[in-house]
Order: structure tokens, then sequence, then C-alpha cells
């Protein structure tokens, strides 16, 4: 009897023990398990944070790019702002001198204006320090411009002053045309024909 009771108490220890061994083993594996999806979890996270953050990089980029393209347009828009102020207050150094590149100037300034224009009768509305000069070679324009038109033509000079640096606005007799070829009109032409050439030789090539 003794002896059946030893080998029971064997056999129960020995299932123990192997219950035991099996529990280390799932709690092992469990451990490892837990580890693993923990790296796991971490790499995920790790990833998500470096993807937020070059994001942010990119998006800081940009937006650096962005603000210094503002900046170097603004700059060269200021440029070419000074360029046409300067050219201005050349037009008006001149006017001011009478010079004779002016003066010239203001006669095929007249012509061309009056050349654009349907009909007979025109009137020139000028500076009033330019009425004389005008007067002088108010013939001579009439005589260009009827022998261009082919048709007689009358020009007269206006008693309303040129709001103006320089230049001339002819207009019909009957009010109903208008050419502007004022010194500050003919510089808005310029720069609304040749701001491509403009921005070529101020920027080399660069757009504005």
């Amino acid at each position: 009897m003794e002896d059946l009771k030893s080998k029971l108490k064997f056999l129960r220890e020995s299932e123990v023990k192997e219950i035991v061994e099996e529990a280390k083993k799932q709690a092992a594996k469990i451990v490892t398990d837990a580890h693993a999806k923990t790296d796991e979890i971490k790499k995920r996270e790790i990833e998500r944070i470096m993807k937020n953050v070059q994001s942010i990089e990119t998006k800081d980029l940009e937006a650096a790019k962005s603000e210094q393209k503002r900046r170097m347009m603004n700059l060269k828009l200021q440029l070419i702002e000074a360029s046409f102020a300067a050219s201005l207050d050349r037009l008006k150094q001149m006017v001011d001198e009478l010079s004779p590149i002016y003066r010239s100037s203001l006669e095929n300034l007249t012509v061309e204006a009056a050349l654009h224009m349907t009909g007979s009768e025109f009137e020139a509305i000028i500076s009033p320090k330019d009425s004389e000069f005008l007067r002088k070679k108010l013939k001579q324009i009439e005589k260009e411009v009827s022998t261009a038109k082919n048709i007689a033509v009358t020009l007269i000079i206006s008693a309303e002053p040129l709001r103006s640096i320089g230049g001339v606005v002819v207009r019909s007799c009957d009010g109903k045309q208008i050419f502007n070829n004022t010194l500050e009109a003919r510089l808005a032409n310029v720069r609304q024909e040749k701001l491509p050439e403009i921005a070529n030789v101020l920027f080399g090539g660069a757009e504005p």
C-alpha cells in the first residue's frame, strides 16, 4: 500500500511539474509576444511621428520658398517702378529745360495724335509753357497731317491747359474723339508693351 501511495505521489508531482513548466513556457511566450507587439507599436508610432515631422518640414520649406519668391517679386517690381520714376523725372527735366529734343518730340506727338483720329478739325491741349512753340508750328503740322490724310486739316490751340508734365492731348472740335499723347501716357504704353524687354535688361530675362 505504501508503495502505491509513493507512486501516486510521484505521478502527481510529475503532473504538477509539467503543468508548471507549461505555464512558464506560456508565460514566457506571452511576455515575448507582448514585447514584440510593444516594439511594433513603438515602431509604427515613431514612423508616424517622423512622417509628421517630414510633412511639417516640407510645408515649412515650401512656405519659405514662397515667401522668398514673393519678396523677390516685390523687389523686382520696386526696381521697375524706380526705373520708370527715373525716366519720368528725366522727361520732366527735359520739358523744364525746353530741350530741343522735347520740342521736336512735341511736334511729332501732335502729328501722330491727329493722324489717329478721323475728321479734319482738331484742337491741341498743351501746357501753357509749350503754347508759344506749338503756335509757331501749327501751319507746318496742319500741312503734314493734311498731306497724310489727303484732306484739309485745321488745328487750333485749346484754351484748356494740359494737366500733365508735357506732351499733348488732341481732341476733335466736337469733343467726340480724343487722343492722349502726353508723356505720362507714352510712358505707360511703353511699360505695357515693353515690360518683358525691360525685365530682360534689369534682371537678365527673369520675369518681373
